[in-house]
């Protein structure tokens, strides 16, 4: 036969079977909360990072083609 297992129930308000405390599993969840949060603003911050940065790089290729081109309007004003 094999040993009996600890089958004690958490009482209301007591300590659960594991030895912490309700204060304890609530600290221990707005700690997670807190944790994902702050995750989920440094992954968002990377991503509007890198898509600004694919719209610079784009707009820099655009401007660098129609200064080749010659169509930026300032481009004459020199000229006369």
């Amino acid at each position: 036969m094999s040993t009996p297992r600890n089958t004690a129930r958490a009482t209301a308000g007591g300590p659960s079977s594991r030895g912490t405390s309700t204060a304890g599993r609530t600290a221990r969840l707005i700690g997670r909360r807190l944790l994902g949060l702050v995750v989920s603003l440094l992954v968002a911050s990377i991503i509007i990072f890198a898509l600004l940065w694919a719209l610079a790089a784009y707009m820099r290729s655009v401007i660098v083609a129609r200064m080749e081109r010659g169509y930026l309007t300032t481009q004459h004003l020199t000229e006369k």
